[in-house]
């Protein structure tokens, strides 16, 4: 996994890279340096250090480059991410990467390519940004690749076809940490007295223990290539008819997922847009049973099915008032526990800037839930048991501009993830982070 996302972006930047009209054209390179002091309550942290929270120090250095002429832009930036624990029971200094490499570039007057390559190694799955995988503090591999192109065939007639993947590998490091949490089997083991992978677990001291051991090591992959047919039916209105196929791998399970779908995008000012997509799904699991060090992992035979797609969005960029509401039923994949699934999710989130004072109030709420593809446990809605897993986070914050080039944050964060799929009860994992920030923009 590690091999072939590295790759891409490798393969994706010596292409870019190489084009010509580069050399002639503009650079700004910027580098940003950021200090931030965290308390951190999560339960997986809790149990580790005797049912204490811990403080995080992070340290962050962005450098990036950015670029254009009249063809093409390009925006590229990485990420050393240090994190020291001052309390920790576990590894006390941890080095963590985010990089990003986004190129668009216009090939005729009637033809755009646009591209967007992504990727964290991270062991703080906060930092990621997709929300769920929160059942691990070990480190996590992510990485995405966008590919599209876009030709115009009349004024109004078009086509879009391009490339959507994902990837995941999630480092275990099986560990015994003490805890509360109920007796369960699969990846959690509770108990004051048993058995976790080759090792024994009895404290002795009447405390409960939590094992934390993987199910499996294997990478998950999405591949998603689509092919659509827009028309505009305004300057505004765009409408589009097409069909997506995604390739679903995570060790020796497979699946496959195809669909038709239609979508309508509408420009409502020059800051603020909708969009809705609606479509179906047809499914089809190739379940395999792998096994590892940590015994035989749970190949779930789901079978086949059909299940509705549906996403929307309503979204607006400008220098005063931003906002973005998104929210769907789709098939994903890339979770790292297995490989495919059917999720929920609801997003809201606005920021508004106050010049005079010089403020920016921030705050957002996130909402999911999935299970097993095709539909294991949809029905009701807005409930989790054995077969779902759900959860939510809220985030709130209030940014100070002290000077041209300095900014101080206070955020607080709360997620919570409730339910893991093929266990048989529900752990509670719930994370409080209070954080004050300090960014420097050097250039």
């Amino acid at each position: 996994m590690s091999k072939n996302l590295t790759r891409v972006f490798a393969l994706g930047g010596a292409v870019l890279m190489a084009l010509p009209g580069l050399a002639e054209s503009k650079y700004d390179p910027s580098l940003q340096v950021t200090a931030e002091e965290r308390y951190d309550d999560a339960i997986l942290l809790r149990a580790a250090n005797n049912g204490q929270g811990e403080l995080i120090t992070k340290l962050s250095t962005a450098l990036g480059v950015k670029g254009k002429d009249e063809l093409w832009k390009l925006n590229t930036w990485y990420s050393p991410d240090l994190l020291i624990h001052e309390n920790s029971a576990r590894q006390s200094v941890n080095l963590e990467h985010r990089g990003r490499l986004n190129y668009e570039r216009r090939l005729s007057p009637f033809t755009e390519l646009k591209s967007d390559f992504r990727i964290w190694r991270v062991i703080d799955p906060t930092s990621l940004p997709r929300f769920g995988i929160g059942r691990t503090l070990d480190p996590i591999l992510y990485g995405t690749a966008d590919l599209e192109v876009r030709h115009l065939f009349t004024r109004r007639f078009g086509l879009r076809a391009g490339e959507h993947f994902e990837g995941v590998k999630i480092y275990y490091q099986p560990y015994e940490v003490t805890g509360n949490q109920t007796a369960q089997t699969g990846g959690f083991f509770g108990g004051t007295e048993g058995t976790c992978g080759a090792k024994t677990v009895n404290p002795g001291n009447g405390q409960a223990v939590t094992c934390i051991q993987a199910y499996q090591t294997a990478p998950g992959i999405v591949n998603a290539p689509f092919a659509e047919a827009f028309y505009k039916l305004s300057r505004r209105g765009e409408a589009g008819l097409g069909t997506r196929v995604q390739f679903f791998n995570f060790g020796g399970d497979s699946g496959i997922g195809v669909g038709p779908y239609a979508t309508y995008r509408y420009r409502i000012t020059r800051e603020s847009h909708f969009a809705v997509t609606g479509g179906a799904v047809f499914f089809k699991d190739y379940p395999a049973t792998v096994t590892t060090a940590h015994g035989v992992g749970p190949s779930q035979p789901n079978g086949s099915g059909t299940l509705p797609r549906l996403n929307a969005e309503l979204g607006r960029e400008g220098p005063q008032l931003e906002y973005g509401l998104y929210a769907g039923h789709d098939l994903v994949g890339a979770s790292g526990f297995t490989d495919a699934l059917w999720a929920d999710y609801a997003s809201l989130f606005a920021s508004y800037r106050i010049y005079y004072l010089p403020l920016k109030f921030f705050a957002g709420t996130t909402y999911y839930r999935n299970g097993a593809a095709p539909n294991v446990g949809t029905l009701p809605l807005f409930r989790s048991d054995n077969r779902t897993s759900a959860g939510y986070s809220l985030e709130g914050g209030v940014e100070v501009k002290l000077s041209r080039t300095l900014l101080a944050q206070g955020v607080y964060d709360r997620f919570a993830q409730i339910g893991a799929i093929y266990t048989g009860a529900q752990p509670n994992l719930t994370r409080n982070i209070v954080a004050v920030r300090l960014n420097w923009t050097a250039f």
